[in-house]
């Protein structure tokens, strides 16, 4: 997929003439940040160095390109990055695919990369999907740091040495080390050992430093109403957190006044352990974002789908609660604004991943009372909309893994 990339790269650069030939655009970024176990078959210590390092490489031109393409229409786009210390999180262009009316964004990506594209030009939406679309989390501390978001081990992002003259975006798993580091040694000595093996193994590998000065964002996350801060120190730490992408539907809200189409999916939490504190006090931000969107969108929308997955880590001994958190949410949240009439055009519904939640926000009044929604939503819809419910979702990675969606380009 790289080497189609590059040469499309190439192709534009020696003739941008050909970017207006370009009506319908996919591309997965599964660049320059491989420090994530997944099952795409990536080394948690190779470096595509053609990408990163080789100045000659025609991915260092890839936002000229993309900037280019002002005839796309159709735009189907993934970046599996985790962290703003990647050189392509910089230097987005603030206007990306102006004419694009079908838009599906995937993975984890900088807020300011989906702003640029779907802050653009609003009104000309005709088709939005967001699938899990997570927003790049901050730029790895230069002190040993544990993620307990990253899978189901324990992972240590090692940022920088005073024997490397650049920042180091490695992520160390316990599984992946277990061959050569020896785990009967103390934390301390573990650590201090591990990180001589980084060294040793860095020092194999010819890097150019990574710059250290990072260029202010065109597009800002601010707070908006439905952001809860209280659990956070300031708003920075706020919208630096790696999880799902916040104020980007709200930003929309009133300006998408010619959607028909909206697909959004998430991971969503099965229990109260399932998700960090940070990201659980950020969920109900999350939902109720969306519902503020979902309520502007209700003169033009014709089909809906909503979908809430289970995280894709299994658990050993565990026994699913009579109510999941994230089916709570929904009732408590996005349900009211389903069933509240105003749908004019809606032809379509489909929700999937919903069991049941406690009527009443859960509060325990009395006896519990379990919904689950379905006869409420036929009935809200009535007989010319097609409406469907299902309990079971795809499962989502709440990191965002994404999915691929190819590196080619069809021209209409």
């Amino acid at each position: 997929m790289q080497k189609r990339q590059e040469a499309f790269l190439s192709a534009l650069i020696r003739d941008p003439s050909l970017a207006e030939n370009v009506k319908i655009f996919s591309w997965t970024l599964l660049l320059l940040d491989s420090n994530r176990r997944t099952h795409l078959g990536i080394d948690p210590f190779e470096v595509h160095q053609s990408v990163a390092l080789d100045p000659e490489s025609p991915f260092n031109e890839i936002w000229n390109v993309f900037a280019s393409l002002t005839s796309v229409q159709t735009l189907d786009l993934a970046w599996l990055s985790r962290h703003l210390a990647m050189p392509l999180a910089h230097n987005i262009p603030s206007t990306l695919f102006p004419a694009a009316t079908s838009v599906r964004l995937a993975g984890v990506m900088p807020y300011t990369l989906a702003a640029s594209i779907l802050l653009t030009k609003p009104r000309n939406l005709l088709h939005l999907d967001l699938d899990n679309l997570h927003q790049s989390g901050k730029i790895p501390s230069t002190h040993l740091d544990w993620d307990s978001e990253m899978d189901d081990d324990y992972c240590w992002i090692y940022g920088q040495s005073t024997k490397i003259n650049q920042v180091l975006n490695l992520v160390l798993l316990r599984n992946a080390c277990n061959d050569y580091l020896d785990d009967t040694l103390p934390l301390e000595d573990l650590v201090e050992e591990m990180a001589l093996k980084l060294v040793c193994r860095i020092k194999t590998q010819s890097a150019a430093p990574i710059p250290v000065h990072i260029p202010a964002p065109r597009h800002c996350q601010t707070p908006r109403p439905w952001n809860n801060l209280a659990h956070f120190e300031d708003d920075s730490e706020y919208f630096s957190e790696l999880g799902p992408m916040q104020n980007l539907l709200g930003a929309l809200a009133g300006k998408c006044t010619s959607l028909q189409s909206l697909h959004l999916r998430k991971g969503g939490a099965r229990d109260q352990f399932d998700f960090s504190p940070h990201l659980s006090s950020k969920e109900h931000d999350i939902y109720a974002e969306w519902a503020i969107f979902l309520t502007s969108v209700k003169p033009t929308l014709e089909s809906l789908v909503f979908e809430q997955g289970e995280r894709l880590l299994p658990r050993a001994d565990w026994v699913q609660p009579l109510v999941r958190p994230m089916d709570q949410l929904f009732g408590d949240v996005l349900f009211p604004v389903l069933v509240g009439g105003g749908w004019a055009r809606m032809k379509k519904v489909v929700v999937r991943g919903v069991q049941q939640w406690e009527k009443g926000g859960g509060q325990g009044n009395g006896d519990m009372v379990l919904l689950d929604g379905r006869g409420e939503l036929r009935g809200a819809f009535g007989e010319g909309v097609e409406v469907m419910v299902e309990r079971r979702a795809r499962e989502a990675d709440h990191m965002g893994a994404g999915y691929e969606c190819g590196g080619g380009v069809q021209n209409v």
